[in-house]
């Protein structure tokens, strides 16, 4: 199945640490093809096999990131 394409608003990526843990536990997530941050503007944009997981999972993963407090909000 084609990957699907999604951006997040993420709040609470403040420093390098904080960018680095949410990319790099991304990168692990099943479904999830690819991952970009703009630590500028906070944006996330993933590439997604929306047969293995949904948008919604996905913000899941990233307001869960242990040792974070990071907030995901869907952008259209």
């Amino acid at each position: 199945m084609k990957c699907k394409k999604v951006k997040f608003k993420v709040d609470g990526v403040s420093c390098l640490d904080c960018f680095s843990s949410l990319l790099e536990t991304m990168e692990r997530v099943a479904g999830i093809a690819e991952t970009s941050i703009e630590l500028d503007s906070k944006i996330a944009t993933m590439h997604y096999e929306p047969n293995r997981i949904s948008k919604e999972q996905i913000r899941s993963i990233i307001e869960t990131i242990p040792q974070s407090d990071f907030r995901a909000t869907l952008m259209i």
